[in-house]
């Protein structure tokens, strides 16, 4: 959360890329976090789909994620206090809740 998600997919969409608009240019069903291992699409699922041609993860890698040639991947790096801090505030996390994780952090 909070890595420039938002921002990659609408520049993708701007450049022309056809991607689903629905969640932040992630596939319908493998949404933000998606555990359930039906619900995942994989490369493979993803190159034979001629509805788009962009689309993210938001989700750990699977090794049928990055198994297929000729698939172009790309990934976002943030530092990660800076992304903590976003999403902390973003997210609405309570000023205790918020002191409690960056004691943890800084210890």
């Amino acid at each position: 959360h909070n890595c420039a998600g938002t921002s990659l997919c609408e520049l993708a969409q701007r450049l022309g890329e056809r991607a689903p608009v629905a969640d932040n240019c992630n596939y319908p069903t493998d949404i933000c976090s998606e555990a359930r291992q039906s619900s995942q699409v994989h490369c493979r699922a993803r190159m034979g789909d001629t509805q788009y041609t962009f689309s993210m993860l938001e989700r750990w890698l699977e090794d049928d994620d990055i198994s297929c040639f000729g698939a172009l991947y790309g990934v976002a790096l943030r530092d990660p206090l800076a992304m903590i801090r976003s999403t902390m505030r973003l997210n609405q996390f309570m000023m205790t809740d918020r002191r409690g994780m960056f004691t943890a952090l800084e210890s």
